[in-house]
């Protein structure tokens, strides 16, 4: 059985730069494993919070608003989605503008 730890970077990695499925069936993992607060820190060292970020804005899929909803409960957390949110929205208007 895989660790906590490695089970959380397999949910981050290629299939969660995917595409369609197994970008969902990633964010749903993540959003179940974001229910226990170890695993928010450990998701969150993971980088895995500005793609979900990015996931949410281009698919506005619910279990990603889900997993950033459980990652929002860690203070430092909220700070970096924050962060992720408005950089994701920065480089939208750039991109608009050119």
């Amino acid at each position: 059985m895989p660790s906590r730890r490695g089970s959380i970077v397999c949910c981050c990695g290629p299939k969660a730069k995917g595409e369609g499925d197994g970008k969902m069936n990633a964010a749903g993992a993540l959003a179940n494993l974001a229910v226990n607060a170890d695993n928010q820190v450990t998701i969150a060292a993971a980088d895995a919070i500005p793609p979900l970020v990015e996931l949410e804005r281009s698919e506005g899929a619910t279990l990603v608003t889900i997993a950033l909803d459980h990652l929002a409960s860690n203070a430092d957390n909220k700070v970096t989605i924050a962060e992720a949110r408005a950089g994701a929205e920065a480089r939208e208007a750039e991109a608009e503008a050119q």
